[in-house]
């Protein structure tokens, strides 16, 4: 059909075929456009993928590293763990005086003291500034 000679083709022939010829053309070009973005996007995942990794990472080290470090020689108190779903009263019965937060403290050979700055209670380890 398209190696027909065009004076063959009648009036509305022609016209179809220009309109035939736009259609593909558009065609081709949305292609060649969601061709294009889903390269670029995959180009933008493999470059942004490992640079998040590696940020990630170095957080987590970090993180990691202001962990304090356990010694053997020093154990401490068992944990207690107790889970509580809806407890209203769970307020009332966490609440402790400074002292019995500073005596729980030494209790757990963690020495600390509390700071009040602009309103703000913040507990601070005895020695923790190096």
């Amino acid at each position: 059909m398209i190696d027909e000679p065009i004076e063959s083709l009648s009036p509305q022939g022609l016209a179809r075929r220009e309109e035939i010829l736009t259609e593909l053309k558009l065609a081709l070009l949305r292609r060649s456009r969601v061709r294009r973005a889903a390269r670029r996007s995959a180009v933008l995942v493999c470059v942004a993928l490992p640079v998040l990794a590696a940020a990630w990472l170095s957080t987590a080290r970090v993180a990691e590293e202001r962990l304090p470090r356990s010694d053997p020689g020093n154990a401490q108190l068992p944990l207690e763990l107790e889970i509580v779903h809806n407890d209203p009263t769970i307020v009332e019965r966490c609440l402790a005086t400074d002292d019995e937060l500073l005596a729980f403290f030494a209790e757990a050979r963690r020495p600390a003291g509390l700071v009040r700055i602009d309103g703000r209670v913040q507990v601070l380890e005895a020695g923790g500034a190096d």
